[in-house]
């Protein structure tokens, strides 16, 4: 069994297609035996027992994204990769530079993580309009981006 798919940037929604090495005498043939037949037919449904499951995605970089969207109202996602497992921190400030509130702070695994911030505090209390910093760091990696909060 193989597979090919496609999948957009940020990694959150994606086609994956499954096929083996045998394939029906109408597909035409792409590389050494391999066949993939794109048509306007409906989808087959596939034999999950048999089904291949797909692998986690391991980044190979530590990486920080723009938060979604920004700006934005009552709450936002930050998306990060890390390659390996790490200890790693997530923090929102305010911008006096002071901790407004932890999104994380733990060994996280390698993979595609992605955190939610509601706009409130660590004590639960909404915040106030304005321009926050998030960073995230782990050892050897730091970076920092702005967003913005509208009420």
């Amino acid at each position: 069994m193989h597979t090919i798919g496609i999948q957009d940037s940020l990694s959150t929604m994606g086609l994956q297609y499954a096929f083996a090495d045998q394939y029906s005498p109408g597909a035409r043939i792409v590389v050494d035996g391999r066949a993939i037949l794109f048509s306007t037919d409906g989808p087959q449904l596939a034999d999950t027992s048999t089904s291949v499951k797909p692998e986690p995605i391991i980044p190979t970089d530590t990486y920080l994204y723009p938060n979604f969207p920004n700006p934005f109202n009552p709450s936002t996602e930050i998306r990060f990769d890390l390659p390996q497992t790490a200890q790693t921190e997530l923090k929102v400030y305010n911008i006096r530079g002071q901790v407004v509130t932890t999104l994380v702070d733990e060994v996280v695994p390698a993979g595609v993580h992605q955190v939610s911030w509601n706009g409130k505090d660590s004590f639960g209390r909404a915040v106030a309009s304005g321009v926050y910093i998030y960073t995230l760091r782990t050892p050897g990696f730091q970076d920092a981006r702005k967003m913005l909060l509208i009420k």
